[in-house]
């Protein structure tokens, strides 16, 4: 092969004349069985690629292992609970749950006050064992029982009393007696008096008294008064007198 020189369209071609050399022509019947091929390639079926490919198995599997897990943990939870589901027939046959209202929380209990402590017992009258000696001035002593309806005049020779009495009693100067009178000697009779305004001691039911030379004993059926030198007396009540 030479170079052209510059001015020539094309390059000439020379062949080499030894036997058996390789020329460009000798290549021809390889390029023409390669594009042969090629065509025969294009005239098939258009290839596609894979429709699973490793990415969408990956995809997949991972998938159906989150599905599967879930479905497991719901299953098990289910389980632990306790309970099953009720079947239709079932659900239709249970009765129907009341709802119940929370009870309000009850304030907590206060704590209970001690009770009042009970008033001190009154202290009763104590009955002393010997007799009150009642004062005597001037020789005289005024003394009235708690019910206030009789009042008597004591002295060494004598008791008389004024009562309210509440039956027929003799009648004196015009009127009907309010009182009566006894003797140390038991001379007894029947008076018509006034009390007036005299300062009168109290006698006490049940309590024995002493004042000149008499012994007086009050209770709320009656007085009595004894002499003590002769022993005579009386009991006077608004129900009458009882001398001895």
């Amino acid at each position: 092969m030479t170079e052209g020189r510059p001015g020539d369209d094309e390059p000439e071609t020379t062949v080499d004349s030894a036997p058996n050399a390789e020329t460009e022509f000798a290549a021809l019947p390889a390029a023409d069985t390669a594009s042969r091929l090629a065509w025969e390639l294009d005239d098939g079926p258009e290839w596609k690629p894979p429709f699973w490919t490793p990415g969408k198995i990956t995809v997949v599997a991972v998938a159906i292992a989150v599905v599967a897990a879930v479905a497991v943990a719901g299953f098990a939870g289910y389980h632990l609970r306790g309970g099953s589901e009720p079947s239709p027939s079932q659900a239709s046959r249970a009765p129907l749950a009341t709802a119940t209202v929370p009870a309000t929380a009850s304030p907590l209990p206060r704590e209970a006050e001690p009770p009042p402590a009970p008033p001190p017992p009154v202290p009763r009258p104590t009955t002393p064992r010997g007799p009150v000696d009642l004062a005597a001035p001037r020789g005289t002593t005024f003394v009235g029982t708690q019910s206030g309806r009789t009042s008597c005049q004591l002295t060494a020779g004598s008791v008389a009393c004024l009562v309210d009495f509440v039956v027929d009693t003799p009648r004196r100067y015009g009127a009907p007696a309010n009182g009566a009178q006894i003797s140390i000697n038991g001379d007894f009779e029947w008076i018509l008096g006034d009390a007036g305004q005299q300062q009168l001691e109290r006698l006490a039911y049940g309590v024995t008294y002493r004042a000149l030379g008499w012994t007086i004993k009050p209770t709320s059926e009656g007085t009595t008064f004894i002499n003590d030198t002769t022993g005579h007396g009386m009991t006077v009540s608004v129900e009458g007198v009882q001398p001895f």
